[in-house]
Order: structure tokens, then sequence, then C-alpha cells
């Protein structure tokens, strides 16, 4: 989904129940933002469910919920106060 400033998101879900919520801001503001149960990252002694904070190399952990209709409901409210403060008029 392109958003009015061309920013992106890119979902992915499985039935596995791996998932990605990425937000593609690097064009407009040198940022992504991405929770994702990605494995490799396991090997950083974090939880499998983290998030890239403004970078690919800025890993925390996640706090999203492990109900993949929660967390996308959480996600999507969360990217639309993102999306209203940065709100071009």
């Amino acid at each position: 989904m392109y958003f009015i400033d061309n920013s992106f998101l890119d979902v992915w879900l499985s039935d596995e129940n791996d998932y990605s919520y990425h937000w593609e801001q690097r064009a407009q503001r040198g940022l992504i933002h991405r929770w994702d149960n990605a494995p490799i990252i396991v090997r950083l002694n974090l939880s499998r469910h983290h998030f890239h904070n403004g970078e690919e190399i800025k890993v925390v952990k996640s706090n999203l919920f492990t109900d993949s209709k929660r967390h996308s409901e959480w996600f999507l409210g969360l990217l639309w106060d993102k999306l209203k403060e940065l709100r071009i008029d």
C-alpha cells in the first residue's frame, strides 16, 4: 500500500504465524519500521518477535500480540496515528 508521501506498507502473514509489517520510508525520511518474527534475529539474543526501529540494524524486542488479528489491528492503528502526525496540508 502506497501513501500520499510515497512511503509504503508491506504486510506479510503466513499460515504458520510468521509475519512482517514493514513501513518503508527510506526515500522520504531515511527510515524503516518493521515488526517481524524472522528466526535469524535469535542469534542476537533477542526474542524471535522483534522490531527494526528506523534502521535494519537497530533491532529491539517487539511487544506485538501473539494473535495475528490483534497485532494487525494494533499495527494499523499505530500507522494511522503516525501518518496523521506527518500529514501534509
